[in-house]
């Protein structure tokens, strides 16, 4: 079983994310076998603007973002500080649910948006060409310094995750 960490500014459980859903205008639909964030026109408006801040943000840390060939990406081209371009995944907000593989109630779903990703680099995770999702986080004074300036970036898109708890959630790939 392949599994991997995110770190995540979001919410956790059925009643809270349905509260935060309905301010964002989206559904979820829930059933025995997981749960549907069905897309919708609203949520690619916000996944554009997440893709928007996401640049900034990395652009704030000091990291040279190339611009997108394509107005519809899925991937930004980043030149790290270390002088290494690798293809970033943007900022997504995104339903964290699994009850059949990973054995989550609908009390343990999370809904938010994460820093770091397995296949390519996010956020907090920008110096890995595969992402960070399985390696040790260390929540130092320099990482909690970077959630801190994606939080307020993603918060101008989400307000809810101006206070939205740091939460790590293992997932199955």
């Amino acid at each position: 079983m392949a599994t991997g960490i995110e770190l995540i500014l979001g919410v956790m459980g059925r009643s809270k994310i349905d509260e935060v859903v309905k301010a964002l205008d989206l559904a979820i639909t829930w059933d025995e076998n997981g749960a549907d964030l069905p897309e919708t026109t609203m949520g690619h408006y916000l996944d554009r603007r997440l893709q928007t801040v996401h640049q900034a943000a990395l652009t704030e840390v000091g990291l040279h973002v190339e611009p997108p060939k394509d107005p519809i990406y899925d991937y930004l081209l980043v030149k790290g500080l270390d002088g290494i371009a690798r293809k970033t995944a943007s900022f997504g907000l995104s339903l964290y649910y699994d009850p059949y593989e990973m054995g989550d109630e609908p009390e343990t779903a999370v809904f938010g948006v994460s820093l770091i990703s397995r296949y390519f680099p996010v956020f907090l995770d920008w110096q890995k060409e595969s992402g960070g999702s399985g390696d040790t986080i260390v929540l130092d004074p320099e990482t909690l310094k970077l959630i801190e300036i994606g939080r307020r970036h993603i918060s101008s898109v989400l307000p809810f995750i101006e206070t939205a708890p740091i939460i790590v959630k293992e997932l199955f790939y």
